[in-house]
């Protein structure tokens, strides 16, 4: 089976960035910009190359589109187990319509053959989660989304477990050729070696460009437009207001206890303090105030 996967590298977002002067980029807080792939980039090769081995035949094919800084990725990529890896040479720009790259990916997709897809779910730049989705409409296949399992069944089908919310599952059943945007959630990658890193590096990586692909740039159009990128608002500190109805030693108790200690009569808590009989006597007549049974206490 012949298994693509589209991986792309980005500033890391674990740096500080900050938005360019024009409010349409972002730009590192660094001498030297860091770039690399987006974990859910990371997982979807991961889980492509444990495909391909599981079915014990078949070649992993990994593809990227950008400037020769994409390069490094894909070096990555041969030193995790990929047989092949291409570039398609295209313009770094501050914001890559998601139309355009999938348009970008179905041609590749054509050429290079395909059994199965996999995609990052989102990545750092733009992060939109779009891509995939389209690109599985541009193919005309069935698409899965947030990935976390895949397993082959037979040969035409395919077995999914997606993430939903609050650690939810979800397993679905799809025929093959399908699209599957991979989420960050799947296994940990392989440990990569320093050989193979180094013996990737030296492998050639063709360049194709978009006359390979049969694309005109006046095809690439975007369909959509960042207006701006603004930094997020800081985030208030919250205080700790007493309330006016307090007397000025309850205020004050409740300021220096940090708001531990409330008042009674609006339903808070307060310290117990006394000799231990009579905290203990306290302690059972909240609890029976609160209609909690004692009988119980102490067995499993």
């Amino acid at each position: 089976m012949e298994i693509l996967v589209f991986i792309k590298s980005g500033l890391d977002v674990n740096v500080s960035l900050k938005p360019t002067p024009e409010g349409r980029g972002l730009i590192q807080e660094e001498p030297y910009p860091i770039w690399r792939m987006a974990p859910d980039d990371r997982a979807a090769l991961e889980e492509a190359v444990r495909i391909r081995e599981a079915l014990g035949s078949g070649r992993v094919t990994a593809v990227a589109a950008g400037p020769r800084k994409q390069d490094r990725a894909l070096s990555y990529c041969l030193a995790r187990g990929v047989e092949r890896a291409v570039r398609i040479e295209l313009e770094d720009s501050a914001y890559q319509d998601a139309f355009a790259v999938a348009r970008i990916w179905e041609k590749a997709a054509r050429k290079l053959d395909y059994g199965l897809i996999f995609c990052g779910n989102k990545n750092w730049n733009p992060n939109s989660s779009q891509t995939p989705v389209i690109l599985a409409e541009y193919l005309g296949i069935p698409s899965v989304t947030r990935v976390v399992k895949a397993e082959i069944q037979g040969q035409s089908a395919l077995r999914v477990q997606r993430r939903l919310e609050k650690g939810d599952r979800e397993i679905l059943e799809c025929p093959l050729p399908a699209v599957l945007a991979v989420d960050h959630l799947v296994p940990e990658p392989r440990y990569v070696s320093v050989n193979a890193l180094m013996i990737s590096d030296r492998q050639p990586i063709p360049a194709w460009d978009l006359a390979n692909l049969g694309l005109n740039p006046a095809e690439l159009k975007a369909r959509t437009r960042l207006q701006a990128l603004e930094p997020p608002r800081p985030r208030p500190k919250k205080i700790q207001a007493p309330d006016a109805s307090l007397s000025a030693d309850q205020k004050i108790n409740l300021l220096l206890s940090g708001g531990i200690a409330q008042d009674k009569k609006k339903g808070g808590s307060d310290f117990v303090k006394g000799k231990p009989e009579q905290v203990a006597e306290e302690i059972i007549k909240f609890f029976r105030e609160k209609g909690i049974d004692l009988s119980r206490a102490g067995t499993k």
